[in-house]
């Protein structure tokens, strides 16, 4: 007996864990093709184009976990906030088809936090928090407060309400 080998002609196709979130991201490209488990394997290639970013930055992405641009399946890091075009290759001695995923990365929020003056015995601030996430348009902020000693001790968006501070110990005593 003699084994034939019939092979299809490439369809591309991949699932990613995530396209979006922010920077810097690892996601896993699983390669969906319909030439993974042919009787002779085909040949993938693995492409990324920057396309654009609101932050000013080029784009910038590595490979990870020993994975490359030849892998079956690959994983991969986005460092930089951008727009990108992922896009896999399938191809074998029947022909060459290709895909591609969009993949969205934001950059982490730049937060300010307005300073706290100096009292005595007892206090109660008003946190400010200044956000700058202009390359977050899309990505809503959760923020969490934690006040370790303060009333309350927790508090949640850009401006968590008052926190009051008491001093009992007779020492000058610092809260973070």
């Amino acid at each position: 007996t003699k084994t034939i080998c019939v092979l299809p002609t490439p369809s591309a196709d991949f699932q990613v864990s995530t396209s979006s979130g922010c920077a810097p991201l690892p996601i896993t490209f699983t390669n969906q093709s319909n030439t993974i488990s042919a009787c002779e394997q085909a040949e993938y290639t693995w492409g990324v184009i920057f396309q654009e970013s609101a932050c000013g930055n080029g784009g910038s992405w590595s490979f990870l976990n020993n994975t490359n641009t030849n892998s079956v399946n690959t994983v991969m890091l986005f460092d930089s906030a951008g727009s990108y075009s992922v896009t896999l290759l399938a191809e074998n001695i029947c022909g060459v088809d290709s895909v591609s995923i969009p993949v969205e990365i934001g950059a982490a929020p730049l937060l300010n936090i307005a300073p706290i003056d100096t009292f005595c015995e007892s206090a109660v601030i008003n946190p400010d928090l200044e956000v700058a996430d202009a390359c977050n348009d899309n990505t809503p902020l959760q923020l969490t407060w934690q006040f370790p000693q303060g009333s309350p001790q927790t508090g949640s968006g850009e401006n968590p309400g008052p926190v009051s501070y008491t001093n009992t110990t007779g020492q000058p005593q610092a809260y973070e």
